[in-house]
């Protein structure tokens, strides 16, 4: 479910709708910006993925991105990343997700070559 939001940024500490993140580092992808982060309350480890509503719609992707969102709210399954929160602000989307290192899957089948099963 989405939310209007304000981003308030003290330190490396952000306060989202009622989520509470501090922020570390930011990871790579393609054209997100995707950032680690603790939830401080819970002290879980997450994903954040900050998806610019201006270029998803310059793109023409805005309905790929809602359908994602979607698809990751209603699947629970362990080889799939969980979707905790979806925060909506006037500029940008924010998922809050479950945080996996490594680096990315395309990246990893590049790098090792398709496995056949």
């Amino acid at each position: 479910m989405a939310h209007s939001a304000r981003l308030r940024v003290r330190s490396a500490i952000v306060c989202i709708s009622d989520a509470i993140l501090e922020l570390r580092k930011p990871l790579t992808n393609s054209w997100n910006l995707i950032l680690e982060a603790t939830h401080v309350p819970t002290g879980v480890q997450v994903a954040i993925k900050i998806i610019n509503k201006a270029k998803i719609e310059q793109k023409k992707m805005d309905h790929k991105v809602r359908r994602e969102i979607f698809n990751l709210k209603r699947f629970r399954h362990p080889h799939i990343i969980k979707l905790y929160q979806v925060i909506e602000t006037a500029t940008d989307i924010y998922l809050v997700m479950e945080y996996i290192d490594g680096g990315e899957l395309f990246d990893y089948i590049v790098q090792r070559g398709r496995r056949g099963y």
